[in-house]
């Protein structure tokens, strides 16, 4: 005759609870791995929105205080860089006019603006 001993400390779930725990542990993470990936995918999404267009009218400011306006450009010729702003059609026509040498040698603004 064999005898099968229990055993009586209570050390940690029966086995069907720890079966429990571990599923609902896995779904948990399973719920937390989905969140990222669904912000991962959200992120990536956002950065492939197209840019918004370029503005019609930009100005490039110069070096040092004051920042005085060195050229106007049209908006598809835009040069790089933080000393570049938009400006409206009124406010391109009215530097131009004010000071044809502002007016950018490379996409002639002053033409399409109609100062020549």
């Amino acid at each position: 005759m064999s005898v099968v001993k229990k055993c009586s400390s209570s050390s940690g779930p029966p086995p069907a609870d720890h079966a429990l725990l571990a599923l609902q542990q896995d779904a948990i993470r399973f719920d937390v791995g989905t969140e990222e990936a669904e912000e991962q995918r959200l992120a990536e999404l956002a950065a492939r929105q197209p840019l918004p267009p370029p503005p019609d009218w930009v100005v490039e400011q110069g070096i040092g205080v004051g920042r005085q306006i060195v050229a106007v450009h049209q908006g598809w010729c835009r040069p790089a860089g933080p000393r570049v702003k938009g400006i409206s059609r009124e406010q391109a026509l009215s530097l131009v006019a004010g000071d044809t040498a502002l007016a950018c040698q490379m996409c002639r603004p002053d033409t399409e603006l109609g100062v020549l």
